[in-house]
């Protein structure tokens, strides 16, 4: 059951952190599900060295990891792709980020939702983005002005959502109804 949708569109980790008091914490959820960190990543911390990029968000997704785990709620974080063709350093810091919250999350007490999987293979050495399927059936859902493509589909969200209600079916068994 959603106890509350508290998304908002083009927050950073910060603006998150800074809500998370009155948006998620009063309702007590078991799980807090986090689809952020890509506008911290290529806008908030764009300028920055790929390394400085990488360290300040996952700086702010650990405080805001502990701000939910203080009261009780396990963050479900997922893994970020890219908004359109980013300078290789923030693609650099993307995929430095995705790989500590793989490597981190049983150590830190948080969960992984791997949806960048599903999309793209980043090649490390070339530090560009890799898709999975030549075509963008998964990321030609909304554009910004100048075309750049930065949402999944209606297809792409389906198989998001499938690969969260496998990880969800891990955490809490489906009850059969009497």
């Amino acid at each position: 059951k959603v106890l509350n949708e508290a998304s908002t569109g083009g927050h950073t980790l910060a603006d998150m952190l800074a809500r998370v008091g009155a948006d998620v914490i009063p309702y007590a959820p078991r799980y807090c599900f986090i689809k952020g960190g890509i506008n911290s990543l290529q806008t908030q911390y764009a300028g920055l060295s790929a390394a400085a990029n990488f360290a300040a968000t996952r700086d702010d997704a650990l405080a805001l990891f502990r701000a939910l785990q203080a009261n009780g709620i396990i963050p479900v974080i997922g893994t970020e792709g890219s908004k359109g063709n980013p300078a290789v350093s923030v693609t650099a810091a993307t995929i430095a980020y995705n790989d500590w919250l793989r490597q981190n999350a049983a150590a830190l007490g948080f969960l992984v939702w791997d949806y960048a999987l599903l999309a793209i293979d980043p090649a490390a050495a070339s530090g560009a983005w890799v898709p999975r399927n030549v075509g963008t059936w998964w990321r030609d859902g909304d554009a910004l002005a100048d075309g750049t493509l930065i949402h999944t589909n209606n297809l792409g969200a389906y198989y998001e959502g499938k690969l969260l209600a496998r990880l969800l079916t891990d955490l809490e068994p489906e009850i059969p109804r009497l």
